[in-house]
């Protein structure tokens, strides 16, 4: 199949306090996750000036209200053990009052949802728990599921695509079974066989260091029915040894990326996380804005599409007609 135009699309996970919630949580990642509301609306503004609507993955839980009154386990409604063959608690951090701003966020759910234009919505499960089948009980992945299902359906939100948690992609049979059509999916490197996890994010990094063109991608079909998107490039914050990549590689790169999805028919997907734009936040905001600049360029000339991830999966089942 063809998608008779390059795509490129954008997804961000949204997560707060979530994301780290099996972690101590220090001073300075709480002062970055503070800064995350006033980063998704510089996003919102940016999307706005050039027209252009992201994929955002959101926690379900930052739109619940259940609290934990530290008379039982936090978080009861997700089955326990969460890991197997270990009594630790991946929710040791999680707060006693229903309104810290780090870990709800119905705000910044409805800030996205009156953005110009209409932004897409997706699952990136209940509580960020990693769907990784060899160390979570399959029963906390159910619960948790059911749960990320309830809150969409309370707010009228989609649930047909999920941003998997820390991209592990697992338990998709089941996902299907709850109304899961798509994911993001992980491309994958030669690098990515070495068992170390030290070793593969530093050809990541020496990637971005280098410049190398990205992959570019179309979607397909997995064993378990699933329609897959993988990722092409995260965007890297600045912080610690990241700020070795030149200021002017993410934008240089992500252009040869389009470039490369224009020539192939394929997708160039970016994606992120707000706080990836915490550490100095007006550069990042810069280097981003030259990528939506030469994306927004390419669509007005019309050389690219650019897409959210439903509307990719439209395309996929139309077998590559226009999207609506």
């Amino acid at each position: 199949m063809t998608l008779n135009k390059g795509v490129f699309t954008i997804s961000i996970d949204l997560e707060l306090a979530w994301g780290i919630a099996d972690k101590p949580i220090s001073a300075d990642i709480r002062k970055c996750l503070s800064h995350e509301r006033e980063i998704v609306k510089r996003l919102l503004e940016l999307f706005n000036k050039y027209n252009i609507s992201a994929t955002w993955g959101i926690v379900g839980h930052l739109l619940d209200n259940i609290a934990y009154n530290g008379d039982t386990n936090p978080l009861p409604q997700i089955t326990r053990p969460i890991l197997k063959n270990t009594g630790f608690d991946w929710f040791a951090e999680y707060p006693k009052r229903n309104s810290d701003p780090l870990w709800y966020g119905k705000d910044i759910m409805e800030m996205i949802l009156e953005a110009s234009p209409n932004q897409d919505i997706c699952s990136h499960s209940y509580s960020h728990i990693p769907f990784d089948e060899k160390d979570i009980n399959i029963n906390a992945a159910i619960s948790d599921i059911i749960n990320a299902k309830r809150i969409h359906e309370k707010f009228n939100l989609p649930f047909n695509v999920m941003i998997f948690p820390r991209n592990v992609a697992g338990f998709r049979k089941i996902l299907h079974q709850y109304g899961i059509k798509a994911y993001r999916g992980k491309t994958k490197f030669w690098y990515d066989k070495i068992p170390s996890t030290i070793i593969t994010r530093s050809f990541n990094l020496l990637y971005m260091i280098l410049g190398i063109t990205p992959k570019t991608v179309l979607p397909c079909v997995d064993e378990a029915g699933l329609i897959s998107i993988s990722d092409s490039m995260l965007l890297y914050s600045r912080k610690g040894i990241r700020r070795l990549i030149p200021n002017n590689n993410p934008a240089k790169i992500s252009q040869k990326g389009l470039t490369k999805a224009i020539k192939k028919q394929e997708v160039f997907h970016l994606w992120f996380h707000p706080a990836n734009f915490y550490y100095d936040t007006d550069i990042q905001l810069m280097i981003f804005e030259k990528i939506l600049t030469h994306a927004s360029d390419l669509r007005d000339n019309s050389q690219l599409d650019i897409l959210t991830l439903t509307q990719i999966i439209e395309r996929f089942r139309t077998g590559g007609t226009k999207a609506r």
